[in-house]
């Protein structure tokens, strides 16, 4: 009985914590179909195998990681830090704006 209570006070926890960040969600989610407006008009064309399309993604993850090990152990001041923290963040909107792309295109994949 008690394993269940701290599932529920977990799970409480978790849900209170997901619901104090929802105000951030709403400016992310507008940056990224800015993005995703931006990508499609540079880059009309999506590929219709499923390997290009998420090499795309990962190409764009892979970039992230990159920015996000440099913002670890490159940056030590101030100035720094928050540069490569608005790269990491910058980054990390053109990964998601390419994983929905990638999941608004799964349809149209063919063999």
């Amino acid at each position: 009985m008690a394993q269940i209570g701290c599932a529920i006070h977990r799970t409480t926890t978790m849900i209170k914590t997901s619901t104090h960040h929802l105000h951030r969600l709403t400016p992310i989610v507008e940056e990224i179909a800015t993005e995703i407006a931006s990508a499609v008009q540079k880059h009309p064309e999506w590929p219709r195998d499923i390997i290009h399309q998420w090499a795309i993604v990962q190409e764009e993850a892979g970039e992230t990681q990159k920015d996000v090990l440099q913002w670890v152990y490159d940056t030590v001041d101030g100035d720094a830090y928050m540069y490569q923290k608005e790269k990491v963040r910058a980054e990390a909107v053109q990964t998601a704006a390419m994983c929905l792309r990638f999941l608004v295109h799964l349809d149209d994949v063919r063999p």
